[in-house]
């Protein structure tokens, strides 16, 4: 959370059994790639993020994504619908689709960035 965040909310989660990493600010933001390295540093190597699409283009602008899953639902939502990662876009052509599997009517498509040569 938040270097700044209320000490009340912090011990509820703690009292919990929550561990709390205290990130500084970026703006009105934490600063996600302080945030990222400290829990590199704990040793996580894996994080799910799922918060729309502020969160996703913020980790694709840092390079902070090998993998993606992404579902997709048959709604079309129109012009006025806010873009899957906001005003970061994958690169086309750089990501591969990996699998598909079907969910009723909606599908989940994996896509995975390939491993550098």
């Amino acid at each position: 959370c938040a270097d700044d965040a209320p000490p009340e909310r912090i011990a509820a989660l703690e009292h919990e059994g929550v561990r709390i990493l205290r990130v500084p600010r970026d703006g009105d933001r934490i600063d996600l790639r302080r945030a990222l390295d400290m829990c590199a540093a704990d040793g996580v190597q894996t994080i799910f993020a799922e918060g729309g699409a502020e969160i996703a283009g913020s980790l694709l602008a840092l390079g902070a994504i090998q993998r993606m899953y992404i579902f997709l639902a048959p709604l079309f939502l129109g012009p006025g619908a806010l873009p899957a990662f906001g005003l970061t876009q994958p690169e086309p052509g750089r990501w591969r689709c990996t699998s598909t599997e079907w969910h009723g009517s909606d599908v989940l498509v994996t896509m995975d960035l390939p491993e550098a040569d």
